[in-house]
């Protein structure tokens, strides 16, 4: 049975240690730039998107690749979570009043960004722009899977600041 597994190698790492994947992602595209891997949760992703954005302004870098990926699926996962009464009985209901946890899943999103001025002068395609970034967090609550509207609407007051408009302004969120 061993015959038929892959050797573990440096390749391997990355499954293993969350901290090697941003390097090996740098090697793989042979990019020289600092990389770097951000846990902050089920807002990894987002908080991964914030440090580009900072990277970006101040110009440490010109593009950069940010995103998130979630593929554990372990059975130690999944009993973890169900002794701390996080996955719901009943289906996904986010942001409803009735959602009782969250479905587990996976999936991987990266994004390419870079400033606006760079992009509309080497004329490539423009899918969206970032105007603000509001971070939070949600303080005491009731538990790691419920949300305090407090701590929420701080993120969002944040990231309108940030932008310098309101949600009557927002194209996509």
């Amino acid at each position: 049975l061993a015959k038929n597994l892959p050797p573990v190698d440096v390749e391997s790492m990355a499954g293993l240690l969350g901290n090697v994947i941003a390097g090996r992602v740098a090697s793989w595209l042979d990019w020289m730039g600092g990389n770097l891997t951000v846990d902050a949760a089920c807002a990894a992703s987002l908080a991964s998107i914030a440090v580009a954005a900072d990277w970006l302004r101040n110009g440490r870098v010109d593009a950069v690749l940010a995103g998130g990926v979630d593929a554990d699926m372990s059975p130690e996962t999944y009993v973890g979570f169900s002794r701390t009464y996080a996955l719901s009985a009943t289906g996904s209901s986010p942001f409803s009043s009735t959602a009782d946890g969250f479905v587990m899943g996976e999936g991987a999103a990266v994004l390419a960004l870079m400033r606006l001025s760079d992009a509309t002068a080497r004329d490539l395609p423009v899918w969206g722009v970032l105007h603000g970034i509001g971070q939070a967090s949600d303080g005491r609550s009731k538990g790691i899977t419920a949300p305090k509207a407090e701590g929420q609407e701080l993120a969002m007051s944040r990231a309108y600041a940030e932008a310098g408009f309101g949600p009557d302004q927002v194209g996509a969120i």
